[in-house]
């Protein structure tokens, strides 16, 4: 019997099976092991992001950030439209042009700012004509895509968009059916309130460190 124990004991093929049974009981641990790392680095991560957007005192980023940001595309398809729109609709060779009304109008009223109150829009300042409408269409994109893409916000660029806007809405009302629809009016609506929204002269989006400063 002892001698058959002693044989098993030094028997290679045993040795064998007990050195890769350890090595795969390692490699397993390795494996688990690093498994644990990266769903712990995940979950770090996660709990950063999340931390990271969590409303402060001072501000709600992901609320004001979403609503300029879907606000410009709205503007901007809405400047768009216009754009290829309305020299045929209600330009010079259009089919109801409004030159010839808002020019009867400025005779009428006495001064530019009486008018402005009753018919708001920029064409009491400016000549109402097929290149300046052109103008303030592309001018509407041009701070739209800056309120989109490169998150540029603030009251004045609000105010700018929005009294543009009008102004194309008051022309297109003025003197013909084109802009007599509901989401004109609520798209002014809107606009009007996203003003507040703004810094004053600055950016809307304020960054992560001055966020964490206020709070």
């Amino acid at each position: 019997l002892t001698k058959a124990m002693t044989m098993t004991e030094d028997d290679p093929p045993c040795r064998s099976n007990n050195e890769a049974l350890a090595e795969k009981e390692w490699e397993r641990a390795t494996i688990t092991s690093g498994n644990n790392r990266t769903i712990a680095a995940a979950s770090s991560s996660f709990s950063s992001s999340i931390e990271r957007y969590r409303p402060t005192s001072t501000s709600y980023y992901v609320t004001r950030w979403t609503i300029l940001r879907l606000l410009g595309c709205m503007y901007f398809i809405a400047f768009l439209g216009a754009y290829y729109q309305n020299p045929g609709l209600m330009g010079s060779k259009g089919l109801q042009p409004v030159d010839a009304v808002f020019d009867s109008l400025k005779h009428k009223s006495k001064s530019p700012w009486e008018g402005f109150q009753q018919y708001p829009s920029i064409f009491w300042w400016i000549e109402h004509n097929d290149a300046n409408m052109e103008r303030v269409h592309l001018a509407g994109m041009t701070i739209s895509t800056l309120v989109v893409i490169f998150e540029q916000d603030s009251m004045l660029l609000q105010f700018l968009l929005w009294i543009l806007y009008f102004s194309i809405v008051t022309t297109g009302q003025l003197a013909t059916s084109f802009y007599s629809y509901g989401w004109e009016s609520q798209l002014l609506e809107t606009g009007f309130l996203a003003i507040f929204l703004c810094d004053p002269w600055t950016s809307i989006v304020p960054s992560t460190s001055k966020n964490d400063a206020n709070s």
